[in-house]
């Protein structure tokens, strides 16, 4: 049951992390490294010296401004709101759309040069150093601007992404703990089986800790086999998904037909020792019954 547990939260968070990681890259190519908005209204105002300045700092790739005002189209009956979106010249230096055209040419036309805007785009050499380099912009423009990360311009697409990934890990992790009530009875019958042993063990001079000692790490070696075997299935599977994409997604309505998968050290960590602390309170009790066993030697 410890195996199966973790096993089916090694794969959850990893088909977690595959669809994180695909929106991210989908999202990637819409937004860029950093962004600058108004603190408060629709605009902002910046001339090209200092526009020129910002290009100028270190880490710099391409800079681009934009206007931007929501809009409403209609299709007969049908309506929805859409957000119109002009951009300058260099719109292709701070945006991966260019890249993903296949036929055709990426041509925006021409905005004009005015200096009041509704953002500015800017795309970093090491996109890694962006939140580094968001709190120093931040720094120099002052309050009446906000610098944004690309996390930070759409916090809460991904903040769901994570919660729902944490909510399922919560769900498994009380899977884990119902399983670990099975090795409680285990235990707690070992202790009963071996209650003369018990009793041979304190007239040799074995303490209470030390009888606690020993059915702990009986808790702990069953809980480590059982998460290794756990993990160890749940990488072939995760293996398998990845090179023959075995489990298919229902439906034509996504980018790709198969259950995306990345595996992540930081969530095999986490397994590890979740299935860990569950095991040693799991082992505990029946260690301490252990423990306090009064010494009897009668057949």
């Amino acid at each position: 049951m410890i195996a199966f547990s973790t096993m089916c939260q090694v794969l959850v968070l990893s088909v977690f992390n595959g669809f994180e990681g695909l929106v991210q890259s989908l999202y990637s190519n819409f937004y860029s490294d950093v962004k600058v908005v108004p603190s408060k209204g629709k605009t902002i105002v910046l001339t090209p010296e200092q526009l020129n300045q910002i290009h100028k700092l270190a880490g710099v790739k391409g800079i681009s401004t934009d206007v931007e005002e929501k809009a409403l189209l209609q299709n007969g009956e049908q309506q929805t709101v859409v957000l119109l979106k002009g951009v300058d010249s260099n719109y292709y230096k701070v945006s991966g759309v260019p890249q993903k055209m296949f036929h055709g040419t990426f041509n925006i036309g021409t905005i004009g040069d005015p200096n009041e805007f509704s953002a500015l785009e800017i795309s970093l050499t090491n996109p890694e150093q962006s939140e580094k380099f968001t709190e120093s912009l931040q720094k120099t423009l002052g309050d009446q601007y906000k610098v944004l990360t690309k996390f930070q311009q759409n916090t809460s697409l991904y903040n769901s992404m994570r919660l729902e990934k944490w909510f399922i890990y919560a769900v498994l992790t009380l899977i884990l703990i119902i399983a670990a009530f099975n090795m409680v009875g285990a235990l707690t019958m070992l202790v009963l089986e071996k209650r003369k042993d018990i009793s041979v063990l304190q007239a040799l001079g074995a303490d209470k800790s030390l009888v606690k000692k020993i059915f702990l790490s009986e808790g702990i070696l069953l809980a480590v086999t059982g998460a290794g075997t756990g993990i160890i299935l749940a990488l072939i599977i995760a293996f398998l998904q990845l090179k023959f994409h075995l489990i298919k997604l229902i439906g034509n309505s996504f980018l790709i037909d198969y259950f995306p998968v990345k595996l992540v050290i930081t969530d095999f960590i986490l397994v590890i020792f979740t299935s860990l602390i569950i095991a040693f309170f799991a082992s505990w009790f029946p260690a301490k019954k252990a423990a306090n066993q009064m010494f009897n030697l009668k057949a």
